[in-house]
């Protein structure tokens, strides 16, 4: 409350407007977390992925969590020894039941041509980046991260049986990060950058804001929030266009978003309905699809191009979308690594 009463003094805001557009809605859930024979489990981790919601199991088993909606939320719990459990038909007074862990698919290799050293820096390159955020970024728990090589394809694979411990020094977060998968794919077998075609990683993440006074955390995630997908999405609903932020561009001519954008807020949510005609052609994983594909540039010089292959989708206010699978970004909008991330409940008051 106190950044908004700062903005009333210094710009005379509306306070009550202000509130209304930004309106909230807390919630909370609680529930039991038990093992395969129904004994409850006691520090089990559970949080909503990709955000600082979440918490432990107590002694009993049981978790609160107080969280704000978000598009596609879905409820993880997690321990050592176990199987993850993902839940997305979430519940109050839900009760998740954790199996005893799987043998990983994967098996530490040889991985010549690299060695550990080698391999170790295409992950951290390939999954936290290469940016000053990322420089501030230290795995606590690296030992864990295992290799293999495929030598007949060039693909080396990474993996952990642990969650990986990040602690970002530079966006103030320590993450609790489960990799589900990493790969890095090469055209020749060489350990080479430039023979580096394309890697790709997956996972679920818990965040823990980190308390350092000496440290303006809120300034580097602001710049790290700033043009990014998540800037480009909250934009749209809130109509904020412009040299100083996003344009829109068709065929490299400059539109009005009014005429291509029709939407709607609802109560948490905002709907969107493309009503620009659309081309017809063949989308990723699809025969047949309408799309239609605009250039971005923000601050008058990063640009980008999104795809759209879906004629309606959400958005929520912290600028997360539904319908991901059908709506790609490309470009400067979309080069940050996992150490730029930011949770999904992260929201810039401007």
């Amino acid at each position: 409350m106190g950044f908004f009463l700062y903005l009333m003094k210094k710009y005379n805001l509306s306070y009550f407007l202000f509130l209304v557009f930004f309106q909230t809605f807390a919630q909370s859930i609680s529930g039991l977390v038990v093992n395969e024979k129904g004994i409850p489990i006691s520090n089990a981790l559970v949080y909503f992925d990709g955000t600082t919601f979440g918490t432990t199991t107590d002694e009993q088993g049981k978790f609160t969590i107080e969280y704000e909606n978000y598009i596609d939320p879905t409820l993880v719990a997690s321990f050592p020894g176990c199987e993850t459990v993902y839940k997305s038909d979430f519940f109050e007074g839900i009760k998740i039941k954790l199996w005893p862990a799987k043998a990983n698919k994967f098996k530490e290799t040889k991985i010549k041509p690299f060695d550990r050293n080698t391999a170790l820096k295409v992950f951290k390159n390939q999954f936290l980046g290469t940016t000053d955020s990322a420089k501030k970024c230290v795995i606590l728990n690296e030992e864990s991260i295992k290799f293999a090589y495929d030598n007949k394809n060039y693909v080396l694979y990474a993996f952990s049986n642990e969650r990986l411990k990040i602690q970002n020094n530079h966006l103030g977060y320590e993450i609790d990060f489960e990799l589900l998968e990493f790969y890095a794919l090469f055209n020749a077998k060489t350990s080479r950058q430039d023979a580096l075609n394309r890697a790709h990683f997956s996972g679920t993440s818990f965040f823990k804001e980190i308390v350092n006074p000496e440290i303006n955390f809120l300034r580097n995630r602001d710049f790290s929030f700033f043009g990014s997908r998540k800037h480009f999405f909250r934009n749209m609903v809130e109509k904020r266009w412009g040299v100083n932020d996003f344009v829109l561009l068709d065929s490299n001519f400059r539109v009005n978003p009014d005429d291509i954008f029709d939407i709607n807020k609802g109560d948490e949510i905002f709907e969107v309905e493309l009503i620009e005609h659309v081309k017809q052609g063949r989308g990723a994983n699809l025969t047949t699809s309408f799309y239609k594909s605009f250039n971005l540039i923000y601050n008058d010089k990063r640009q980008s191009t999104i795809v759209l292959r879906t004629k309606k989708f959400e958005i929520d206010r912290f600028g997360n979308h539904s319908k991901s699978e059908y709506i790609e970004l490309s470009g400067e909008v979309n080069k940050n690594l996992f150490a730029n991330y930011l949770p999904l409940n992260f929201v810039v008051e401007y």
